[in-house]
């Protein structure tokens, strides 16, 4: 059997548990937040499942039955992560290389977290300057895994619709926005 590969011609990356560990200060934020309201922390490992989520449905998901807090919420945990956006956040191992090294492709971020959040993450982890787009939560488009952002990137970045390129993410549900996004938009 022969493969046959076409080059790669654009790179485009997820932000939350692809390019950054982000973990440990999104958890921190959220129980910060819910020591505010005076609700109960999650328990040990809860962590786990905030990343990739947005902010109101991870927080949501953190008040449990009391989302009457919810507005509050948000308030205490934008400004709280705003402050400590990296603090404990850092990149996965071996991820500046790899942006060095493909630096002569187009590159871009699609992410659900918002710009008020991934763009100063980005810069204060010193990897902005790789990336010609980053699309967000608050981009106007539907979120991940619909293929809208992908398109916008694709129309922006690339000189072909149907050019070859790679979605790099740690999320399962994200790998059918790519096969979509290379269709036209309905």
């Amino acid at each position: 059997m022969r493969l046959c590969m076409k080059p790669i011609r654009l790179l485009i990356f997820d932000l939350d548990g692809t390019l950054v560990d982000t973990l440990e200060d999104i958890t921190h934020s959220v129980n910060f937040t819910l020591g505010r309201l005076g609700r109960p922390l999650p328990p040990p490992g809860h962590g786990a499942s905030v990343r990739g989520r947005r902010m109101t449905m991870l927080l949501t998901r953190a008040l449990d039955k009391h989302a009457d807090l919810l507005e509050e919420a948000i308030g205490i945990y934008t400004v709280h992560q705003s402050r400590n956006l990296v603090v404990r956040s850092h990149l996965y191992p071996g991820v500046k290389q790899t942006l060095e090294h493909f630096r002569s492709l187009p590159m871009a971020v699609v992410t659900n977290k918002t710009l008020e959040f991934s763009e100063p993450l980005l810069e204060k982890l010193g990897v902005r300057p790789y990336f010609g787009m980053v699309i967000g939560a608050d981009a106007g488009l539907p979120l991940k895994p619909a293929p809208d952002a992908f398109q916008r990137i694709m129309k922006g970045l690339a000189s072909r619709r149907n050019m070859p390129w790679w979605w790099a993410t740690g999320q399962r549900m994200c790998w059918r926005a790519g096969p979509r996004a290379s269709r036209p938009a309905r």
